[in-house]
């Protein structure tokens, strides 16, 4: 399965521009056949755009293209391995149920043709004591509050054209730390 998952990855990586399958079988070293099957697979997965045809000795040769530049792995896609969605906003299972979310958020926005407004924030903290962690996450919280009252849509007597976003912000112990 793996070798498998390996050839089709390969083919992905290989089709920026616009491919045919004897082509890419070419590049591969393996049958027409064989690529036929697997891109087969990555059109049905909606991982590839069949852009055009030719007609080729008395058939119909498709020519494909990668539809993304890059392709992210989703957790709800294969599943959640390991630790449970937690409610806690201090458990690792919370954070990583936000980065998947801010994850797939993300992909659904690089899939656009223009680029959607956004904008990024990350920084490095130090907690001198961890026991003030709590109290962190309730400054921060305060903080987030204040903001989305401060900069959120004001109810009005008219409708006005709004921009909504998202915000998120994880706060992890920095993983080189030893």
């Amino acid at each position: 399965m793996e070798k498998v998952l390996d050839q089709r990855l390969d083919l992905l990586k290989r089709m920026a521009g616009p491919s045919t399958c004897p082509d890419l079988a070419q590049q591969l070293g393996v049958p027409t056949q064989q690529v036929n099957y697997h891109m087969r697979i990555l059109h049905e997965a909606g991982l590839v755009d069949r852009i055009d045809e030719r007609p080729v000795r008395g058939t119909v040769e498709g020519i494909y293209q990668a539809r993304a530049a890059s392709y992210w792995l989703s957790a709800k896609l294969v599943g959640r391995i390991g630790v449970p969605r937690a409610s806690s906003e201090m458990s690792l299972g919370y954070l990583l149920s936000l980065a998947e979310d801010l994850q797939e958020d993300v992909a659904k926005l690089a899939s656009h043709k223009s680029a959607p407004a956004s904008l990024g924030l990350s920084m490095h903290l130090e907690l001198s004591d961890p026991s003030l962690r709590e109290e962190f996450l309730h400054d921060v919280q305060k903080l987030f509050q204040t903001l989305g009252r401060k900069y959120g849509a004001k109810e009005s007597s008219r409708k006005r054209e709004t921009e909504t976003y998202r915000l998120m912000l994880a706060c992890y112990q920095d993983p080189q730390e030893k």
